[in-house]
């Protein structure tokens, strides 16, 4: 069967490290293909409104449009409310058959304890956790036996791209060049809609 990671996120743009740390995870764990799954909005994140939806699943799909093993994921989109991550899981699995893996950066971890049924999430999908932020050497554990263990058994050292969203629009609200974060596509699309 094949080796899936699911990627969710806001990709509020879509920049390179989202993609390093796909194409990281998918090379060192064999994986066949790799989801990007934009939320609609984050439960964590209610309190700011993320650029509209369409813009945000077309920067996707430009971003991903030359990678083999990417591939786009609208159904949160069009489920619209909330995303959740186990519901999004729980309706793939269901759809087709694969061995799944949950592709995270490090700088999720601390959040893990607070996501909707995250006992039952680790249960069904291994996770695959990317070094961004932890210093190297060291785990990004919680105190939460069940999450420790699968961020142990998942965390991938790996070369850091310090790339983040909210840089990339403040650089891009300052007018400061962005090309060596964001896909040239992508970048041309915020221009051509005059995003952030």
């Amino acid at each position: 069967m094949k080796r899936i990671g699911l990627y969710g996120g806001t990709f509020d743009p879509i920049h390179f490290g989202h993609l390093h740390l796909a194409l990281e995870l998918a090379d060192r764990h064999a994986l066949d293909q790799v989801l990007f799954i934009p939320a609609v909005i984050s439960p964590h994140k209610l309190d700011s409104a993320p650029t509209s939806a369409h813009h945000r699943v077309a920067m996707v799909s430009l971003a991903i449009k030359d990678y083999e093993k990417f591939k786009l994921d609208d159904r949160e989109i069009r489920r619209g409310g909330a995303s959740y991550t186990i519901d999004t899981v729980k309706e793939i699995k269901q759809e087709q058959l694969g061995n799944f893996f949950l592709l995270l950066s490090d700088e999720i971890v601390p959040s893990l304890p607070r996501w909707k049924g995250i006992e039952e999430l680790i249960a069904q999908v291994p996770l695959l956790v990317g070094r961004r932020q932890t210093p190297r050497g060291q785990l990004p554990l919680v105190g939460h036996p069940l999450i420790d263990e699968a961020v142990k058994k998942g965390f991938t050292e790996m070369p850091v791209l310090e790339i983040s969203a909210t840089l990339i629009r403040e650089r891009l609200a300052q007018g400061l060049p962005c090309d060596h974060l964001v896909p040239a596509a992508v970048l041309r699309y915020l221009f051509a809609h005059h995003i952030y």
